[in-house]
């Protein structure tokens, strides 16, 4: 067993010998900052992340390590604490390079914080990479103003840099799943989105409406299951064959 001063939210495994993750703590000032922590198939420790100024919050909800070596994970930052009617909250990703946790601090301006709205958040609750260079993170974005894009939001990583990319719209992605270099699976509300590796395609699910999905594995191109709610609470689990949701 292990015990962390804070909440970890996600995991991944990419031997059977190591494990690494993530979540976020709070300290003695009421800031959060991002946190992770690595089992090495006989023990838990805590790993150092990168700190930020006092004047920030961030967290990490998703994680992928695609190798032992590289880990990326995904979640916000939230600027101007200090004052809470101003902060805005953007997109965050760290990666992991085998030796120490870095700050990818070039993201993508997406729908709300490029619309230069004081109130846009801007989050990423799941990411997947099929490798090292290629990886999808996927999230939410909003502004209580509205924007022209606000929904659905997703980014690309190329290796090098994060791009953001149009999926069609819908209340948000919950998790998102790659099996292939250019396929990806993400689910959230009542609907999935495929990327066939130049553009997302919208998929309703008819049983996921009055709930929603907010999981989803794929261990082959041809393979996916999605889980969550259905109407009235009820357990809901989808099967995708590379064609068809059912």
């Amino acid at each position: 067993s292990f015990t962390a001063p804070t909440g970890l939210t996600a995991v991944s495994c990419p031997t059977a010998n190591e494990c690494v993750a993530v979540g976020s703590y709070t300290n003695a000032a009421g800031n959060t900052g991002t946190v992770a922590a690595r089992w090495n198939g006989a023990t838990w420790s805590l790993q150092e992340t990168p700190k930020t100024d006092s004047d920030t919050d961030t967290s990490l909800s998703a994680i992928t390590c695609p190798s032992p070596a590289k880990c990326f994970a995904a979640g916000t930052q939230t600027y101007g604490v200090s004052a809470p009617m101003s902060a805005t909250t953007s997109t965050l990703t760290e990666q992991w390079t085998g030796s120490r946790w870095k700050y990818q601090s070039v993201q993508p301006d997406t729908p709300g914080d490029g619309s230069g709205a004081e109130d846009a958040v801007d989050t990423l609750v799941g990411i997947s990479c099929s490798s090292s260079r290629h990886c999808t993170a996927v999230g939410l974005a909003f502004e209580d103003s509205g924007c022209n894009r606000c929904g659905t939001l997703a980014e690309r990583f190329n290796g090098h840099r994060w791009t953001l990319q149009r999926p069609s719209q819908a209340d948000g992605l919950q998790s998102v799943s790659c099996p292939a270099t250019k396929l990806c699976v993400a689910v959230g509300d009542a609907a999935a989105q495929v990327w066939n590796g130049r553009a997302w395609k919208l998929r309703r699910i008819p049983a996921a409406r009055g709930g929603g999905l907010t999981g989803v594995s794929c261990p082959t191109r041809k393979l996916c299951v999605a889980v969550g709610t259905a109407r009235h609470g009820r357990v809901l689990v989808e099967r995708w064959n590379g064609s068809r949701w059912s």
